[in-house]
């Protein structure tokens, strides 16, 4: 019995020094995840391409994206991200008849919604990969990270 008391205390005091030293390390690992880890990595799950607020900000800035605002149609009003179009709740047919008119299956298409919590783009990306985009990619940031970092608005 003192053997099994002794590891425990040894796995336990293991356990407090990782983590202190973990917390006061410049480039420690996270102790939990954000939202938009967590979206990204069920993005990646999925096969969908996840994108920060960097490689969505270039993506914008060099117009390489046909980008999709899946937020409600007030939301999108009160300002967008520059370029976005909006394809809110549309049934799945209107939405593949908006994509369709002028995006090629081989285009890439970039998806958000208002904030990592919201699921309505990680579902049309989703649906759009089932529909034959093979470029399709979720910013996990979502319009909140884009308005937190002072990005350019549309609509506003």
């Amino acid at each position: 019995m003192t053997i099994l008391r002794q590891i425990s205390a040894l796995c336990l005091a293991a356990g407090i020094f990782g983590t202190v030293v973990n917390m006061l390390s410049p480039r420690g690992m996270p102790l939990s995840a954000t939202a938009d880890t967590l979206l990204a990595i069920q993005a990646v799950r999925e096969g969908i391409i996840p994108l920060d607020v960097q490689a969505m900000e270039r993506a914008v800035r060099t117009r390489s994206a046909v980008v999709l605002d899946a937020r409600g149609p007030d939301a999108f009003r009160s300002g967008h991200i520059p370029g976005a179009e909006s394809v809110p709740s549309l049934s799945r047919a209107e939405v593949l008849r908006v994509v369709l008119e002028r995006v090629p299956p081989s285009a890439r298409l970039v998806v958000y919604c208002g904030s990592p919590r919201c699921s309505a783009a990680l579902d049309l990306a989703r649906w759009l990969s089932g529909a034959g985009y093979r470029g399709v990619s979720l910013f996990t940031g979502g319009f909140e990270t884009w308005v937190l970092r002072n990005d350019p608005v549309e609509g506003r």
